[in-house]
């Protein structure tokens, strides 16, 4: 079976972080957590790192 690929874009990386977005924070964590039982294959683009490394380090490292 072909697992579907899941772009991620920087937002994506931002929500665990965000306390704004109530309810945004648990479709994150549901997200990554079916990315990480191989539900879906993640990529991202070199602008999304780009953007992440511009953010605060104590944010910055948890993201990457």
């Amino acid at each position: 079976m072909r697992i579907p690929k899941i772009y991620l874009e920087t937002t994506i990386f931002n929500y665990n972080f965000e306390d704004d977005v109530p309810g945004k924070q648990q479709d994150n964590i549901k997200l990554l957590e079916d990315i990480e039982n191989g539900l879906f294959e993640p990529y991202t683009s070199t602008i999304v790192v780009d953007e992440l490394l511009k953010s605060r380090e104590s944010q910055r490292s948890k993201m990457l």
